[in-house]
């Protein structure tokens, strides 16, 4: 009687030894994954991971953003000025926050200026902000073009063409002819590239900590570290049990001795 609980007893140890062992060897990888992450997330600021911006279209799939394959600009000279987002870029670097539509950039021998359908902005040839000019619609209309002759500055509006004054204060009827108008191009796909990583806030930081807290994939993600949680409590428990087992079976084989 006492061989056959004995055997009993040694039986449900091995066999919890055994699942023990399995699971204990499919959560490794997950184990090593989590730690490693964890470890490069808690150094993210120092890596400067916080400031690296996801471009992979199908990681970016999985946060539902959609990027073009370009964006259409304006050009003067060397300069690039566009709109993506609520942001309006100079070259690569956002300036400035708009809710009106770019409408063009054209350049004088004192500024640079940029106009959206309610608004000037005139900045250096660096893109520095020199001074916001907001438009009276009432009176001129909706900006639809910006451009220079002489060296003066002419919009043409919903309400025909007008030529600023040379502070940029007053605005008259002005003849639409001769006039270089601000057209659109499409940016160089470097240009696109930069533009686009700056305006979306995936940063590699954000998709590593994603990872690590399952939060990349909302559902399934959910499931799985579920799943591991509740293996790695098994594991701890049936850990600690054969331990126990096995120190009280020393003990009991020691007294006999």
């Amino acid at each position: 009687m006492m061989m056959q609980q004995h055997k009993k007893k040694h039986l449900k140890l091995a066999s919890l030894y055994n699942w023990h062992r399995y699971l204990g060897v499919s959560v490794a990888i997950f184990v090593i994954f989590i730690s490693l992450t964890g470890l490069v997330v808690n150094h993210g600021h120092d890596l400067s991971l916080d400031e690296q911006h996801i471009q992979n279209t199908f990681i970016l799939d999985l946060y539902g953003i959609e990027q073009p394959d370009s964006i259409i600009g304006y050009r003067v000279g060397r300069n690039w000025v566009s709109h993506w987002g609520d942001r309006l870029f100079f070259n690569s670097i956002p300036f400035t926050q708009t809710d009106f539509h770019l409408q063009g950039i054209t350049e004088t021998s004192r500024f640079i200026a940029i106009a959206t359908t309610e608004e000037i902005w005139l900045v250096t040839i660096d893109g520095e902000i020199i001074e916001k000019l907001t438009t009276p619609s009432e009176k001129l209309g909706d900006i639809e073009k910006i451009g220079t002759r002489n060296d003066n500055l002419y919009v043409r509006t919903t309400h025909g063409t007008y030529r600023a004054d040379h502070d940029i204060i007053s605005w008259r009827s002005a003849v639409n002819s001769n006039i270089a108008w601000s057209l659109p191009d499409t940016l160089p796909h470097s240009l696109t590239k930069a533009v686009l990583a700056q305006d979306h806030s995936i940063t590699v930081e954000r998709f590593l900590l994603d990872i690590h807290s399952g939060r990349i994939l909302p559902t399934l993600g959910i499931i799985l570290f579920d799943l591991a949680g509740i293996i790695m409590t098994f594991l701890a428990i049936s850990g600690l049990s054969i331990w126990y087992t096995r120190r009280k079976k020393r003990f009991a084989t020691q007294r006999i001795d």
